[in-house]
């Protein structure tokens, strides 16, 4: 259908639970998770979330110890919180930053150690079993991963480099065959990296894929402004304007075009999540920056949308930001996560 998307994101709470919030019929609500008890809480830090299915999502945390938890929401309901094994590979924790993509059946778990080292592992959807844990190569990684999933199997990695200071990108596949119970397999392969120049970042990149091939990315700048960035597979022409393959340059993600209503100008104060629907729009959730001398205070959240299906097919002029909207719902102190939970809404 051509409905409303439906989102959901999640986000740790100053109590060090997972919080789950979704938007239905326009608006954002609450929706409650169980608690895994005392023994089990969670670091700050934004949780990985992505939706395999409609009304399926998978959540990746970091728990208090530095090790990875894993959470699965099915047929309306979620699970128990369970422990990401930590065979294969050996990386150090405490780990920090999981990222997800899905490629096939597989769901690809990304994450660093404590020596900014990448690792990846692989999780069957199809049997339920994890693969090993393998490290692949990079740049050394300077603060949280971004990835996306954008056809033939490709997920597009995004990072700022420890070595350079500037964002890398590269990418990684996943193997197609099935993981069976102790079978110690990995199947996981990276290409070669490169620069996306521009921006000095100031904190972690984002990554959406808006297409086939088509990714999107944002990145706070020096000044918390929002800034984003589109890949284009192909050469093309349009409104009497060429461009080439490839990464098109930075823009600021400001007012949109035509303000219906008050829209904030809005510093970010977290790296913002994404998400994509059908239409190819991508929403993005973002919260406020408070200020350097308050940045583990509770802050608000802000949601912004853009028509990157429009990108290099319309005219240049109607290619915009909608404008920031304020969420009403908690106050966070971790980082955001959002995924679109059903991609043909009703």
């Amino acid at each position: 259908g051509g409905g409303p998307a439906r989102l959901d994101g999640v986000a740790v709470d100053a109590s060090a639970r997972l919080r789950h919030v979704r938007h239905r019929e326009g608006a954002w609500s609450e929706v409650s998770i169980p608690d895994p008890g005392s023994a089990m809480r969670l670091d700050a830090r934004r949780p990985a979330l992505l939706a395999t299915a409609p009304g399926q999502l998978e959540v990746v945390a970091v728990a208090t110890d530095g090790r990875l938890q894993h959470v699965r929401r099915v047929d309306g309901s979620w699970q128990s919180l369970r422990p990401v094994p930590m065979r294969g590979a050996a990386p150090v924790p405490p780990l920090r930053d999981p990222a997800l993509a899905q490629s096939g059946s597989k769901l690809l778990l990304l994450f660093v150690d404590q020596g900014a080292r990448l690792f990846g592992i692989a999780f069957d959807l199809e049997t339920g079993y994890w693969g090993a844990m393998q490290q692949l190569a990079s740049q050394g990684v300077r603060g949280a991963l971004a990835t996306a999933a954008c056809g033939d199997g490709r997920v597009d990695v995004a990072y700022v480099s420890r070595a350079h200071g500037s964002i890398v990108h590269q990418t990684v596949s996943a193997t197609l065959d099935p993981f069976r119970p102790d079978e110690g397999a990995a199947g996981l392969s990276a290409w070669t990296w490169s620069l996306v120049s521009g921006v000095t970042p100031a904190d972690d990149p984002t990554l959406a894929c808006s297409g086939h091939q088509r990714v999107e990315m944002l990145v706070a700048g020096g000044d918390q402004q929002l800034f984003h960035n589109h890949f284009s597979p192909a050469a093309g022409q349009v409104d009497g304007r060429r461009y080439s393959m490839g990464w098109q340059g930075w823009q600021p993600v400001g007012l949109p075009l035509v303000r219906s209503g008050v829209s904030p100008f809005v510093r970010v104060g977290t790296p913002v999540a994404a998400a994509v629907s059908s239409m190819g729009r991508v929403h993005v959730l973002g919260a406020g920056w408070p200020g350097r001398h308050a940045a583990a205070d509770p802050r608000s959240m802000f949601d912004n949308s853009f028509s990157a299906q429009q990108w290099g097919r319309a005219p240049w002029a109607t290619v915009q930001w909608r404008g920031w909207d304020a969420i009403v719902g908690p106050a966070i102190v971790g980082r955001p996560a959002l995924a679109l939970s059903d991609r043909h809404a009703d």
